[in-house]
């Protein structure tokens, strides 16, 4: 195992440790809020949020959330006034018009549901998540297709990005949204900031609609 793995291990024994075991999502839900507003605090001051999380677990003698396994499947945080690049009611609209559009559950493409997600995207975000929503269901589910567009747009692609050493704006994360994030290494490593003039008519238009 090499250094960087060993660094990478220490942390999550560190972080789980000073959480008492719980996940990112799991937080979000015990304290009401947004798996990014929960990042955010994890990295400005985590020992706070620590004593948080313990003050509130001392309140509340039900204990329905002691760990991640114990986690309702229909409980996610619903507090979306955070500060986040991106609004997730544009991406709502222009993805299923608001979930009015009649073929949300039938794209050809294969996505579905209200933020319309690919059914591998969809289980890869809810697996880091550490929730088990079913990708048929949940994606038709509001609360839940908006939980994980939001750890998508404003947790996972940030995350990508700076590994890649791609600048995060809001247009590459919405490039990333509608093309996909190794489209966007690719087209980024060959044109740089121009990425966007040689990237698909539908991503163009899609960051037009955003705005």
């Amino acid at each position: 195992m090499n250094w960087y793995k060993k660094q990478l291990n220490k942390e999550a024994e560190w972080k789980s440790n000073l959480f008492m075991g719980l996940s990112i999502p799991v937080i979000a839900i015990l304290m009401g809020t947004s798996v990014s507003n929960v990042n955010k605090q994890i990295e400005e001051n985590p020992q706070v949020l620590s004593q948080k999380i313990k003050q509130i677990q001392q309140n509340d003698n039900t204990n329905l959330i002691s760990n991640q396994e114990k986690t309702e499947p229909d409980q996610i945080a619903t507090d979306y006034n955070q500060p986040t690049n991106i609004n997730l009611d544009k991406i709502w609209m222009i993805e299923s018009s608001k979930g009015q559009d009649p073929n949300m559950n039938k794209n050809p493409s294969g996505a579905r549901g209200h933020f319309q997600f690919m059914k591998n995207t969809w289980n890869e975000m809810v697996g880091k998540m550490g929730v088990t929503w079913d990708w048929w269901n949940g994606s038709m589910d509001y609360e839940k297709s908006r939980q994980v567009a939001d750890y998508y747009l404003n947790t996972e692609i940030p995350r990508l990005l700076k590994s890649f050493n791609i600048p995060d704006n809001i247009e590459i994360r919405l490039g990333a949204y509608n093309w996909g994030i190794g489209n966007i290494k690719k087209v980024w490593e060959k044109h740089g900031e121009d990425w966007l003039k040689y990237s698909p008519t539908e991503t163009q238009e899609y960051i037009v609609k955003y705005k």
